[in-house]
């Protein structure tokens, strides 16, 4: 029969000892201890600013459950404007692969202190030691701040960042995502999302507002020159974007810009205009930063006025006009026309209406872009012309007000800046 060992009476006891340790008292131990040594509001603050790069102010931290965590009296600053918001709470639950984060109040956040916020958070990613990340903010309600036009707000929004180890755009090497979708307040059944993603090689930027209209105010932190639209101007459409480590663009931009004012325009002019209008079905290529190709059609929305000097600017580029040569303001009843740029050159073509001219009883078809308040023909084009865009640029100079203006205008559609000294001479003889 086989030999069998028996431990003695003190081994048992300190065999039960040891099983009643490992089993009860050290998970026991270890909860106690989690629950008396969460991390508190600096823990937080420090671990907000290493992943983030955002700057808190926290007052006081709750841990109502293991993976849940209540931050209270929050103060997010903003190191490159000084402008701070301050929150009354906000939930943050931890997961496997992140962290996410939930705002019951409103959050008003100017519009600059917003695009601050993305690029801080995926600077921060990039420059981070730390493995595949993910912080989800979830707005009940975001207000978008602009000095000048007021809020822009949504119900809700979603603000996603994470740090992947390659992506679809750029599968052998890590990127940052940064996502937006939000909720129009005034469109409760559009959907407006944003993307952000940087790479080593190159940025890219795509904006889908779907179905929804987005204020073009909102794109005032990234490109200033919105703001001559006016106010009420909005965008409807998609944008997508791709830039080089040179800062050079290429991509596309394609729909609607609604309601353009065109006294905004005219302060760019530095000439009278006036009314509002649509920019319909645009599609716009971009090719090292500058407009490769475009077409869209001009409508207006309201009736307006054109000053004398875009006026011989046009017959200068070839569009007959009917109007008294002693109108120095002249107003206008519709605009409807379709432009179409390319290979440096601008075509304009309108509707072909009956008009009379020589013929008083024979009426002969001609493109017609203006009609005046009583719906007569006011501006002709030639479906078949297209003029340089140098001469555009010449004659928009006017009478040698604007030739900055000119300048800008080469710049933006390849024409050799040198030209402009052509200005003053061309430009004397309309």
């Amino acid at each position: 029969m086989a030999h069998r060992s028996k431990l003695s009476d003190n081994q048992r006891r300190i065999v039960c000892r040891l099983a009643f340790l490992i089993l009860c008292l050290l998970p026991a131990s270890v909860a106690i201890y989690s629950i008396f040594h969460q991390p508190g509001p600096a823990d937080w603050e420090k671990r907000i600013q290493a992943q983030l790069g955002i700057k808190t102010r926290i007052e006081s931290v709750v841990t109502p459950l293991p993976d849940c965590v209540v931050l209270r009296g929050i103060e997010i600053i903003d190191p490159d404007s000084g402008i701070s918001a301050r929150l009354q709470e906000l939930t943050i639950v931890r997961g496997s692969d992140g962290h996410d984060v939930t705002l019951v109040e409103p959050v008003i956040i100017p519009a600059n202190a917003l695009a601050n916020l993305l690029t801080r958070c995926s600077d921060q990613l990039e420059q981070s030691d730390l493995g595949p990340l993910r912080w989800k903010i979830t707005f009940g309600k975001l207000s978008i701040l602009d000095a000048d036009y007021g809020l822009a707000d949504f119900m809700p929004a979603i603000l996603e960042v994470r740090k992947l180890n390659s992506s679809v755009r750029c599968p052998d090497a890590g990127s940052i995502q940064a996502t937006l979708i939000a909720r129009p307040a005034n469109q409760p059944d559009s959907v407006i999302d944003f993307e952000l993603e940087k790479t080593t090689s190159h940025d890219f930027v795509a904006i889908h507002t779907n179905d929804a209209t987005l204020p073009c105010h909102l794109f005032r932190p990234w490109h200033e020159d919105v703001a001559f639209f006016g106010a009420g101007c909005g965008f409807q459409g998609t944008i997508e974007l791709q830039v080089n480590q040179k800062n050079r663009v290429v991509g596309q931009i394609c729909g609607d810009l609604k309601n353009v004012q065109l006294d905004g325009i005219a302060s760019l002019l530095e000439q009278p205009l006036t009314g509002i209008c649509d920019l319909e079905s645009i599609q716009c290529n971009l090719a090292d930063s500058l407009i490769d190709s475009a077409s869209f059609h001009v409508a207006s929305r309201s009736a307006g006025s054109v000053g004398r000097v875009l006026l011989k600017a046009a017959i200068g580029l070839g569009i007959e006009t009917r109007v008294s040569a002693k109108q120095q303001v002249v107003p206008f009843g519709n605009l409807a026309f379709d432009v179409k740029i390319d290979k440096g050159e601008l075509a304009l073509f309108g509707k072909e209406i009956p008009i009379y001219r020589n013929d008083a009883t024979n009426p002969e078809l001609a493109p017609c872009i203006a009609t005046d308040q009583a719906g007569l023909p006011l501006a002709i084009c030639d479906n078949k012309k297209s003029v340089p865009l140098m001469e555009v640029a010449v004659l928009l100079a006017g009478e040698g007000k604007s030739d900055n203006l000119s300048i800008a205008f080469m710049d933006r559609f390849r024409i050799p800046a040198a030209r402009i000294a052509q200005t003053e001479q061309q430009s004397s003889r309309y």
